[in-house]
């Protein structure tokens, strides 16, 4: 009977993270990564990505963000992004979207299950936030490259949380766990030739 009423919890807490929402909190703990879906003048929805540092006494989610120049149209060209640390609820009305008709809905999006693949495909396991927090201390106010596909802000957060970045918005998981076995064989080749010419 116990193990019947803990699927059951288990089963409501997956859904309870993966649902979308508005105004009501969810359980978030610090080392979650945070998709929110923001609206824009337009009426098109576009994703936004954050990763929890820590939440204070008072209930404020405060996390590390990308932010880019919007006004910067040309997609192809890499930029310069601003890596920003900020609260929950700062990103969501900074980002310029809170007068839309529909408010911005955030979800906690881990990807632990694709971090184990990927990790495992270089020989590593998925490292515990506290050993990675205190090097994340001194990235806000510092630029980073920035491309919509291949280092946006999906990219940056998954590297801050699993040591590797990748894109869900972008790439499939196999078109990722591909995409690290090509990388690091392009890695072992480079320092298999250094070692040979050193």
């Amino acid at each position: 009977m116990g193990a019947t009423a803990s699927k059951k919890y288990r089963r409501y807490r997956r859904l309870l993270t993966r649902a979308w929402t508005a105004t009501a909190p969810q359980t978030i703990r610090p080392g979650d990564i945070i998709k929110i879906k923001l609206q824009d003048t337009d009426g098109d929805w576009a994703n936004h990505w954050a990763l929890c540092d820590h939440i204070d006494q008072f209930g404020h989610v405060y996390c590390y963000h990308v932010v880019t120049d919007d006004r910067d149209l040309d997609k192809n060209v890499t930029r310069r992004a601003l890596v920003r640390y900020e609260t929950l609820e700062r990103i969501i009305y900074s980002k310029g979207h809170h007068s839309s008709a529909e408010p911005a809905r955030y979800r906690v999006a881990n990807q632990r299950r694709l971090a184990r693949k990927v990790l495992w495909t270089v020989g590593r396991q998925v490292p515990e936030w506290q050993d990675l927090a205190a090097d994340l201390e001194p990235l806000p106010g510092q630029y980073v490259d920035y491309h919509w596909k291949t280092r946006n802000e999906e990219h940056y957060c998954t590297h801050w949380r699993y040591a590797i970045g990748w894109s869900t918005d972008i790439y499939t998981d196999h078109q990722i766990v591909d995409k690290t076995i090509d990388q690091m064989a392009i890695l072992t080749r480079r320092t298999t030739a250094k070692e040979v010419a050193g």
